[in-house]
This record gives C-alpha cells, structure tokens and sequence, in this order.
C-alpha cells in the first residue's frame, strides 16, 4: 500500500516499453513448518479481508475488475503468485515479493496508439521464486 509508483525507480524507457521491478522482500519457510506445499494464495486473497480493512486483498492490490483481470492474467503468463487457483508454494523454495511496473515506452505510445501524454503503465504485486522473479523484470531495484 506504499506509493511507488512516483518513484523515479520507476522511470521510462523512451524507446521500449520495460518491467521495472521493486524487490520487497524475501521470504524462506521456518523448517518447522510441517506441509511441504500448498496451494490457495489465490483464493485466499480473493475470499479474506486485510486486517482491520472492509476490503479483501484481491482488492486492495487492484484498481478495478479490468485490473484485477490483468493481474490474474499477468500472474498465470509468468507462473507467479497469485495466477492459478492450484500453484502450488514450495516449503524448499525461497520467493520474493516485488512490486512491478510495466512501462509503455514514449516510441511505442507516439507510434502504435498516438499517444505522447498519458501512456499506458500497469502496477501489480507479485510473489515468485527467486528464479522466475530474475526472469521477469527487464531492471530490479531494492
């Protein structure tokens, strides 16, 4: 809920459009934690409130319905969390929670959609393991 999106973390490329990554946090299970796996972060997100909110988390993370759609939709293209109901949390892998910003490039604004103002940037909230979280930000910043 921490207002980066007006970090210059978050500059624009002028030719391309990029994913630009904010490393949150790292997170590796106690080894006292019994269940190897699970899964259900999705549905969990979308079925509970946050504490001391009258909102779930699902929409806390998200603008609106078309976003939240995008959010899911990004999250199964790139195997993070949340994307699919039954993607499974492993106990032995470490996972990184990152804020992203995919930028539309000036060149691509102006050229494809004839925009020069008002580019189309998307924020989202993810959690990855440490390898598809290295394949996915084109630039990481802590």
């Amino acid at each position: 809920m921490g207002g980066g999106i007006n970090s210059k973390a978050f500059s624009r490329s002028w030719l391309s459009s990029s994913t630009i990554c904010l490393e949150c946090s790292n997170i590796r299970f106690d080894r006292d934690v019994a269940s190897n796996s699970f899964t259900g972060v999705r549905e969990y997100l979308e079925n509970n409130n946050a504490p001391g909110k009258d909102k779930k988390y699902a929409d806390i993370l998200t603008r609106d319905e078309a976003h939240k759609e995008d959010w899911i939709k990004y999250g199964i293209e790139k195997e993070i969390i949340p994307g699919k109901y039954n993607y499974p949390v492993e106990k032995s892998s470490i996972y990184t929670v990152f804020f992203i910003g995919i930028k539309e490039g000036t060149a691509s604004a102006i050229a494809f959609n004839g925009r020069l103002i008002g580019r189309e940037d998307t924020y989202f909230v993810y959690a990855a393991t440490q390898e598809n979280f290295n394949k996915i930000c084109d630039r990481k910043v802590n």
